[in-house]
């Protein structure tokens, strides 16, 4: 039980402790200590943790728009100097598609003569369609997937023109 003693107007509570206060810590002193910085130190550490994910995430995310960037700017030339040719050869099918239309133009008029369909004319009007076909096909290809597409349909279109204008 505490007994009540009056010092100087206010009231000390003293306790049924005998012990004095030494300075060292007792065994649940050390135990709460320990407690408590375990705890401080997990939540710093958690802390840590967080900050440390974040930075990885961040700089992740950096890194890869960089090499995104970088990738785009070195494949812009090389899929520019692609699409370059790919257009130079939609070019020269587009003039020799023009070239042989001229000439079976004439054939048309000419109704083939001398040459291997001399009077067949469907067959001259199916070929003369076709030309122009590949023509329009050409002027109208917009990506170079199908600009490859109708410079091959055009050469081969030209390929058997030409064989069949040979002389009979």
């Amino acid at each position: 039980m505490a007994r009540f003693r009056r010092v100087s107007g206010e009231f000390l509570v003293k306790g049924n402790s005998t012990k004095t206060n030494d300075g060292t810590f007792s065994s649940r002193q050390a135990v709460f200590l320990g407690i408590l910085v375990s705890i401080v130190g997990m939540f710093f550490y958690g802390i840590t943790l967080i900050i440390l994910a974040s930075f990885f995430t961040l700089g992740s995310l950096a890194v890869g728009v960089l090499l995104l960037l970088r990738s785009y700017e070195t494949g812009d030339t090389k899929f520019q100097a692609i699409s370059g040719e790919i257009e130079q050869m939609s070019n020269d099918a587009s003039f020799d598609i023009s070239e042989e239309l001229i000439v079976w133009d004439k054939l048309k008029y000419t109704k083939g003569v001398g040459t291997r369909i001399s009077g067949q004319d469907s067959e001259i009007e199916d070929i003369h369609r076709r030309l122009t076909i590949a023509r329009d096909e050409l002027a109208q290809a917009d990506t170079p997937v199908h600009r490859i597409e109708a410079v091959l349909t055009a050469d081969s279109i030209l390929a058997i023109a030409k064989e069949l204008r040979t002389p009979a």
